[in-house]
């Protein structure tokens, strides 16, 4: 992982950072990403990424699976273990959403997958496809994928030989007997 300490006036080694910022949860390394552009550059980096969700993902704090709810004026995805039914917010866990997702309440149905901290949602009854980093807060509306939603499977693959994520469908046909 790159990293240009004197940009920061930390002064402190670039292997304790990425030690303390490593163990933070996303909502607090968001914030972090603000202190200045060397912890910003880092905090986004890949490698990053993949040590931190992979040590997230061996955690016994085990921040899955990803659950939606709205608090008044904002909708959230919170990454939380569904031990209960019962709600459990927990601030640290909780990540604002794309401004353009608000209307979650009111959509019939979203079928949600994820993979490495990306997360993609695909909206019932319309094409609409989206694909979100909620570490770094980006959005991606993604072209019509699939013509009938209701009748295909997502998810998210990682192609190793181009080092890049990609949507895989798989669509259910109806079987026609003649």
């Amino acid at each position: 992982m790159e990293y240009n300490n004197s940009e920061c006036s930390s002064g402190l080694p670039m292997e304790l950072v990425t030690e303390v910022l490593i163990r933070l949860p996303v909502k607090r390394l968001v914030r972090c990403r603000c202190v200045c552009k060397a912890w910003c550059s880092l905090i986004s980096s890949p490698d990053f990424v993949s040590i931190h969700f992979s040590r997230l993902h061996n955690s016994e704090d085990q921040p899955l699976p990803l659950t939606l709810y709205s608090s008044g004026r904002e909708t959230f995805c919170t990454l939380r273990p569904a031990l209960t039914y019962k709600k459990v917010i927990d601030k640290d866990h909780e990540i604002p959403i794309a401004k353009h997702l608000e209307d979650l309440k009111n959509c019939y149905m979203y079928k949600i997958c994820h993979a490495d901290g990306l997360v993609l949602m695909t909206k019932t009854f319309t094409s609409e496809t989206l694909l979100l980093n909620p570490l770094l807060g980006k959005t991606i509306e993604l072209s019509p994928i699939w013509s009938n939603i209701d009748r295909a499977v997502f998810g998210i693959g990682f192609d190793i030989a181009r080092n890049h994520y990609k949507v895989v469908v798989i669509g259910k046909y109806p079987i026609v007997r003649v």
